[in-house]
Protein backbone atom coordinates (compact mmCIF):
# COMPACT_ATOMS: atom_id res chain seq x y z
CA UNK A 1 0.00 0.00 0.00
CA UNK A 2 1.24 3.47 -0.85
CA UNK A 3 1.79 5.61 2.18
CA UNK A 4 0.52 8.83 0.56
CA UNK A 5 3.43 10.82 1.95
CA UNK A 6 2.59 13.69 -0.41
CA UNK A 7 -0.69 14.27 1.44
CA UNK A 8 1.30 16.06 4.13
CA UNK A 9 1.78 18.97 1.72
CA UNK A 10 -1.97 19.38 1.29
CA UNK A 11 -2.42 19.24 5.05
CA UNK A 12 0.39 21.72 5.64
CA UNK A 13 -0.79 24.29 3.10
CA UNK A 14 -4.55 23.56 3.27
CA UNK A 15 -6.80 22.95 0.30
CA UNK A 16 -8.28 26.33 -0.69
CA UNK A 17 -11.95 26.77 0.22
CA UNK A 18 -13.00 26.97 -3.43
CA UNK A 19 -11.09 23.79 -4.38
CA UNK A 20 -11.45 20.07 -3.83
CA UNK A 21 -8.84 17.37 -3.45
CA UNK A 22 -9.03 14.46 -5.90
CA UNK A 23 -7.17 11.37 -4.83
CA UNK A 24 -6.74 8.01 -6.50
CA UNK A 25 -7.32 5.41 -3.82
CA UNK A 26 -7.68 2.25 -5.92
CA UNK A 27 -4.58 0.80 -7.53
CA UNK A 28 -4.70 0.39 -11.30
CA UNK A 29 -1.52 -1.70 -11.33
CA UNK A 30 -3.29 -4.97 -10.60
CA UNK A 31 -6.35 -6.80 -11.88
CA UNK A 32 -7.13 -7.84 -8.30
CA UNK A 33 -9.48 -5.75 -6.23
CA UNK A 34 -7.77 -4.49 -3.10
CA UNK A 35 -9.25 -5.27 0.32
CA UNK A 36 -11.88 -2.81 1.54
CA UNK A 37 -9.75 -2.10 4.63
CA UNK A 38 -6.86 -0.85 2.44
CA UNK A 39 -9.14 1.41 0.41
CA UNK A 40 -10.81 2.67 3.61
CA UNK A 41 -7.42 3.62 5.13
CA UNK A 42 -6.55 5.61 2.02
CA UNK A 43 -9.90 7.40 2.14
CA UNK A 44 -9.52 8.18 5.83
CA UNK A 45 -6.01 9.57 5.24
CA UNK A 46 -7.38 11.86 2.54
CA UNK A 47 -10.37 12.84 4.65
CA UNK A 48 -7.99 13.92 7.41
CA UNK A 49 -6.31 16.33 4.97
CA UNK A 50 -9.60 18.10 4.26
CA UNK A 51 -10.44 18.30 7.97
CA UNK A 52 -13.07 15.59 7.79
CA UNK A 53 -15.21 17.33 5.15
CA UNK A 54 -16.20 14.71 2.54
CA UNK A 55 -17.56 17.49 0.29
CA UNK A 56 -13.96 18.66 -0.22
CA UNK A 57 -12.81 15.21 -1.41
CA UNK A 58 -13.18 13.55 -4.80
CA UNK A 59 -12.34 9.84 -4.80
CA UNK A 60 -11.06 8.44 -8.10
CA UNK A 61 -9.16 5.35 -9.22
CA UNK A 62 -5.39 5.79 -9.40
CA UNK A 63 -3.94 7.30 -12.56
CA UNK A 64 -0.94 4.96 -12.67
CA UNK A 65 1.67 7.71 -12.34
CA UNK A 66 2.81 6.39 -8.95
CA UNK A 67 4.62 3.56 -10.71
CA UNK A 68 6.55 5.92 -13.00
CA UNK A 69 9.90 7.46 -12.10
CA UNK A 70 9.67 11.21 -11.54
CA UNK A 71 12.00 11.75 -14.48
CA UNK A 72 9.24 10.44 -16.76
CA UNK A 73 6.53 12.68 -15.29
CA UNK A 74 6.68 16.10 -16.87
CA UNK A 75 4.52 19.09 -15.95
CA UNK A 76 1.49 19.63 -18.15
CA UNK A 77 2.10 22.22 -20.83
CA UNK A 78 -0.08 25.28 -20.82
CA UNK A 79 -2.36 26.19 -23.72
CA UNK A 80 -0.33 27.95 -26.38
CA UNK A 81 2.74 25.77 -25.81
CA UNK A 82 4.06 27.52 -22.68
Amino acid sequence: MRDYEELRYFKQYAVPRDKKLALGIVSVKSRNVEPVEVIRKRYEAALDVVNGDPNKLIVVPGCGFASRPQTQCKPWSRPGGN
